[in-house]
């Protein structure tokens, strides 16, 4: 029997539908030494009890009742642990499996990570000892004294579940890999503007001039957020620049001259990804760019030439650029380590800002230099 490749089409497509709804079906709780698979649940924030649903009724189970159980890819285990008023058995979230395993409790009210290992059974890191004399970085220091090029990720790690899952991977092969962390610091650098044209532009004289890349110094602030523990980043900076154009074109007997005055605040907003290496690492990215030109004047001026006397007059002051304008950017360049959290980085940046009806838009290449702090 033949099919069609409609008809084979659609048997794969079921297929994957299938075999991704099957996989999905990761919910299971384990009582004792059994474990039933395929039930709802919902899972209590003070991390005391989980409700499992049996057709359409609730029942609740404790730590006493159930060992451990799985739901939404994560996996809670039952332990008991010291907590600020007493001795309990909770569920614990297992974020980390290996060498060193990690694990996360999040009641209401408290919020903190066990772990354990062959040489410990669970102990707790708290954010700070109850003394306030030692910190969940000091604990951090002892899980990387065997592995030297680690020493410094403790000062980098915020007592958060994504980052101390990082870490402890990390810990566990000892592997000397970039720790992404936030970056906030200055920015500044070269930027060549050159106006482009729209034909909707109503003064004859404007399109009939030749517009070049006129150079100008931007400085700013920028910060580099990275998205959970990846190698993206989102990137966002905030830049002052100041240009000024002036192109000549002669029209008939008169000399015109077109001058305009920008001074800009420049927001892009740019997806980042960086190679997660150490000392250098190379970035492309892109996004959107958003100005607002803060002093946005444009004057034309004609020279008018008779019996050998000059007439330098305004003849008009009009408006060809918008102060608010979009447009988009991509940007490539490479980040070289100084220090466990300094990063120098310099960047080829083109941005593209579009013209409206009446208004400019512009093209921007950009050479920019940033140091995070």
């Amino acid at each position: 029997m033949k099919f069609s490749s409609l008809q084979k089409f659609i048997f794969l497509f079921i297929s994957i539908q299938y075999t991704t709804f099957v996989y999905c079906q990761n919910e299971y709780y384990k009582i004792d030494t059994v474990i039933t698979k395929g039930n709802d649940f919902v899972f209590n924030l003070d991390f005391q009890f989980c409700q499992i649903k049996t057709g359409k009724f609730y029942d609740n189970y404790t730590p006493y009742q159930v060992s451990e159980f799985g739901y939404k890819d994560r996996v809670f285990v039952a332990k008991k642990v010291q907590l600020p008023d007493s001795v309990q058995k909770v569920f614990l979230e297992r974020l980390v499996v290996g060498k060193t395993n990690l694990y996360y409790y999040g009641g209401k009210k408290y919020k903190t990570f066990f772990v354990s290992n062959d040489s410990i059974n669970l102990v707790e890191i708290p954010f700070r000892n109850t003394k306030g004399d030692s910190t969940f970085r000091m604990q951090l220091n002892g899980f990387v004294a065997e592995c030297s090029q680690m020493k410094d990720v403790p000062k980098l790690v915020q007592y958060k579940r994504k980052e101390m899952k990082e870490f402890f991977s990390q810990v566990n092969y000892c592997k000397s890999k970039y720790f992404p962390f936030i970056k906030y610091g200055i920015a500044t650098g070269v930027q060549f503007v050159r106006l482009d044209l729209t034909p909707n532009i109503v003064s004859g004289e404007l399109s009939k001039m030749n517009y070049q890349y006129t150079a100008g110094l931007t400085v700013g602030a920028f910060a580099d957020i990275p998205i959970l523990s990846t190698s993206f980043s989102i990137y966002t900076s905030a830049n002052l620049s100041k240009h000024g154009f002036s192109d000549f074109k002669q029209i008939g007997e008169d000399d015109v001259d077109f001058i305009l005055n920008l001074t800009t605040l420049k927001l892009p907003v740019m997806l980042k990804y960086t190679l997660p290496i150490n000392d250098f690492r190379p970035y492309i990215g892109g996004g959107l760019s958003f100005s607002y030109h803060i002093i946005n004047k444009a004057e034309l001026y004609k020279i008018t030439k008779t019996d050998n006397l000059t007439d330098f007059s305004l003849y008009q002051e009009l408006a060809v650029i918008d102060d608010f304008q979009y447009g988009f950017l991509a940007e490539t360049g490479v980040e070289k380590k100084i220090s466990y959290r300094n990063y120098l980085s310099l960047g080829m940046r083109y941005s593209k800002m579009l013209n409206r009806f009446l208004s400019f838009g512009s093209s921007e290449l950009s050479v920019v230099m940033s140091l995070n702090f």
